[in-house]
């Protein structure tokens, strides 16, 4: 019992436990996406990843261009390329989201396709072929408040943990904003969550492939 106790502080302390009278966890609404990240399994590709991640953190275009495949893809239908990249993303503009967008992709692991092909993030990679990729997000990462409305006082109604869940429509007067998206629950409620917790399918990915005895980055996009 007196160990139990100690647990429950710990826990507490760290945030993990909600008060009293507070929303308990609920199980997986529509199944349970959790991180995966296979870069270890391949020494030669977590060497380049964590080279990239070092340019990225210095904002550094010049050294990022080296790592491009000639063809890299910014989009779907274009002939890609070097110069296209730079024309999508602008990677010299201080104001360039490349950085950010690079960076969480990144951090969010990602899974082998095959020995020479990495999709990152693993939202992207390991998405179930099952749920429609435009009609559900992922939630990433763990007790993450549900709440009633798009007000962060507003009551914790759910808690979730890397959880997939359908979108939903507002109802009336409470809308989604570019800080809250609405979500519905498996018992048929709706709630909003922030949404920097949650990420589609089709957000942004990055695929990286070994090409000629060296990774590359041979695509970075969004979209179906």
């Amino acid at each position: 019992m007196i160990r139990r106790c100690a647990l429950l502080a710990v826990l507490a302390a760290a945030g993990t436990l909600l008060p009293a009278g507070g929303a308990a966890p609920l199980a997986a609404q529509v199944g349970k996406l959790a991180p995966v990240d296979e870069a270890p399994r391949d020494a030669s590709f977590l060497a380049f990843r964590r080279q990239l991640q070092e340019v990225v953190r210095r904002r550094d275009a010049e050294a990022l261009y080296g790592m491009l495949a000639e063809n890299v893809e910014t989009g779907f239908g274009g002939d890609g390329g070097v110069a296209a990249f730079k024309e999508t993303w602008q990677p010299e503009n201080p104001l360039s989201n490349l950085w950010n967008t690079l960076e969480e992709v990144l951090r969010m692991g990602g899974s082998f396709q095959g020995a020479s092909r990495f999709v990152a993030p693993y939202v992207h990679s390991r998405w179930p072929e099952r749920l429609d990729p435009t009609l559900h997000v992922a939630v990433v990462g763990t007790n993450v408040r549900v709440r009633e409305s798009s007000e962060l006082g507003s009551a914790v109604i759910a808690v979730l943990s890397y959880d997939l869940v359908p979108l939903a429509r507002d109802r009336g007067g409470d809308r989604a904003t570019q800080r809250w998206q609405v979500v519905q629950l498996g018992d048929g409620r709706r709630g909003y969550v922030a949404r920097r917790y949650l990420r589609g399918p089709l957000d942004y990915r990055a695929v990286f492939e070994q090409r000629g005895g060296r990774w590359v980055l041979a695509a970075l996009v969004a979209g179906d």
